[in-house]
């Protein structure tokens, strides 16, 4: 599911775009967001890993301003639509929408300039009330990945209400995944899970940064044993959270998070400092501690410090 979002939204926006549209038509409308998307990015790339509150308007302003998120909302609802009133479909529309937007959308900072998305075809369905534009991204390397918009009128607009990707769809991928908890708690309760994720995630965010400021993230040493001796012959520093609320935490509670902030290469620098200057306290003591292995991030090896 993460990989099929995140890549929707990255093949949506994250690409140049070989112009082959007509005024006014939706595939100008992709064409005119990818463009907004990129020149933004370009020019407030730093802003933006710096400030998220920056970036989250920026997302919505650019790609939520292309998006019929109401409609697509009710195709994601389906038959729970029906007992549900204008009201809890607007706030379930919302709460989605937010949500994805800031779970995926700061994947957009590292976009692909070389990638490059063609349109191959615009065709109106059910008399013109929708569009299917198709195309495809083409990449340096690997075949081209189809992909398909759906698009209605919205009021004089032309809105993307559903994004089919390599056959897989946008709609219908979260109509499965959220037909048991809409049926099981109703859309009330699902709207307000959706909510709290998103409330979660943004504090979270916010304390993995004032853990880096408070030294919070500590290592956690677990011992390399000898299978024949029974001798210690090493350890490994595992990185751990030491929240003042939730205790000890392991990094699927954190690593995330630190990414979307790109301080995880910090995080590891921390760990590794600590491990060093444990080593050197236990050999001072006389501890014989062959060695320590710290595990480290791939954006920690490409780091040049």
């Amino acid at each position: 599911m993460t990989r099929f979002i995140a890549s929707t939204l990255l093949l949506l926006l994250g690409a140049a775009f070989a112009p082959q549209a007509s005024a006014g038509s939706p595939s100008q409308v992709i064409e005119q967001t990818v463009k907004a998307v990129q020149d933004g990015m370009l020019a407030r790339r730093d802003e933006f890993r710096a400030d998220e509150a920056a970036l989250q308007d920026f997302i919505r302003g650019t790609l939520g301003a292309a998006l019929d998120d109401r409609y697509s909302a009710r195709m994601v609802l389906g038959r729970h639509a029906r007992a549900a009133n204008d009201t809890e479909v607007a706030a379930f529309a919302e709460a989605l929408s937010e949500n994805l937007l800031r779970r995926y959308g700061k994947a957009l900072l590292d976009i692909d300039p070389s990638v490059v998305i063609r349109i191959t075809d615009e065709r109106p369905l059910r008399d013109g009330q929708i569009v299917r534009v198709s195309s495809e991204v083409r990449r340096p390397s690997g075949s081209p990945v189809p992909i398909q918009y759906l698009f209605r009128n919205n009021n004089g607009n032309w809105k993307v209400f559903d994004v089919i990707v390599e056959g897989i769809s946008y709609v219908q991928t979260f109509r499965n995944q959220f037909d048991e908890p809409l049926r099981t708690r109703g859309i009330a309760r699902v709207t307000e899970d959706l909510r709290s994720e998103i409330e979660f995630a943004r504090r979270t965010s916010e304390e993995v940064l004032q853990a880096i400021e408070t030294n919070q993230f500590v290592p956690s040493y677990q011992p390399i044993v000898d299978a024949k001796t029974n001798e210690v012959v090493s350890l490994e520093a595992l990185a751990r959270w030491q929240h003042p609320s939730r205790g000890i935490l392991a990094p699927a509670h954190f690593m995330k998070f630190a990414e979307e902030r790109h301080v995880l290469s910090t995080i590891d620098g921390m760990i590794l400092e600590q491990a060093v200057a444990q080593m050197q306290e236990w050999r001072h003591r006389g501890l014989t501690i062959p060695s320590i292995s710290v595990n480290v991030s791939l954006n920690r090896l490409a780091d040049g410090q």
